[in-house]
């Protein structure tokens, strides 16, 4: 087996282009190399994309349970609440928001009030 192997090995070293083999393959090469390569559909997405991705999905949701005062309660008055509004699709459903955030409110200032023991 060894001896087959090493005769292998031997006519590879022997084996030569032509001038004419080294010409094409050289034009090829070059030619490869000159043309840009098609940029990759998932080029944006990086780990950083992914990361930022997962925390602009997590902490709306998780802001959503936070009370006056935590830290998370300006993302849900100044991202969560905002948003709202703006996806309200006729009058009266802007008017049903500003209804649920008054009770929301009143309801976060009656836990505040009950944690406080006021």
């Amino acid at each position: 087996m060894t001896n087959h192997f090493e005769q292998l090995v031997q006519n590879a070293r022997e084996t030569k282009l032509t001038n004419e083999e080294k010409s094409a393959l050289r034009q090829k090469l070059v030619h490869r190399f000159s043309v840009a390569p098609k940029p990759s559909p998932l080029r944006w997405f990086t780990p950083a994309f992914a990361f930022a991705l997962l925390v602009l999905s997590v902490l709306p949701w998780q802001a959503e349970q936070a009370l006056p005062g935590d830290f998370l309660y300006s993302v849900k008055e100044h991202l969560n609440e905002p948003i709202r509004n703006i996806t309200a699709i006729s009058e009266e459903h802007d008017i049903e928001t500003n209804i649920e955030r008054a009770e929301r409110q009143y309801q976060e200032l009656e836990l505040l009030a009950i944690e406080e023991g006021i």
